[in-house]
C-alpha cells in the first residue's frame, strides 16, 4: 500500500512532537496534535458549502470556470479547517509546552527564562512594591 503525502504542517508538528521533551502520559495529546496538523493539511471543504459547490459545479462548462471552482473550494476547506482546527492544534501544543509562551509561563519566578525574567511594567512595578515593602519593613525593624 502505497503512503500517503505528507503534508507541510504535518510534517513541521511530527518534528517538533519528536523534538519536545515529553512524558510517556503525554502520548494522546501528542496524537491529538499530529492528527489535527494532517486533518488542516487534508482539508476538504465543510460540509455546509458541499452543495452549493455542486451547483456551481454543474454551471462551470469551460476549463476557466472549473479551475476557479477548485481554487474557491480549496480556500473554503483551508479557511473552514483552519478555523476549526487551528485553535485545538495550539491548545495541544500549548498543553505539551511545545510554545514559546507555555515555556515561559511553566518556570518558576526567577528561574532562567521564568515569567519574571521578561521585561515588562508589570514586572518592573512589581519589583518596585516589593523593594518598597522590603525598605519599609527594615525600617519598622529599626
Amino acid at each position: 500500500m502505497p503512503r500517503r503525502p505528507v503534508g507541510p504542517l504535518e510534517e513541521a508538528v511530527t518534528a517538533a512532537l519528536a523534538d519536545a521533551p515529553t512524558q510517556p502520559r503525554d502520548g494522546a495529546t501528542r496524537a491529538l496534535a499530529a492528527e489535527y496538523a494532517r486533518l488542516m493539511d487534508d482539508a476538504a471543504p465543510a460540509a455546509k458549502y458541499a452543495e452549493p459547490l455542486r451547483v456551481l459545479g454543474g454551471l462551470a462548462h469551460d476549463d476557466a470556470a472549473v479551475k476557479a471552482l477548485r481554487v474557491i473550494e480549496l480556500a473554503l476547506a483551508q479557511h473552514s479547517v483552519a478555523s476549526d482546527l487551528g485553535p485545538k492544534l495550539l491548545a495541544a501544543m500549548t498543553a505539551l509546552l511545545m510554545t514559546p509562551a507555555a515555556r515561559v509561563t511553566a518556570l518558576k519566578p526567577g528561574e532562567k527564562g521564568g515569567a519574571r525574567d521578561v521585561p515588562s511594567k508589570l514586572n518592573a512595578l512589581r519589583d518596585e512594591v516589593a523593594a518598597q515593602r522590603r525598605k519599609r519593613a527594615g525600617a519598622d525593624g529599626a
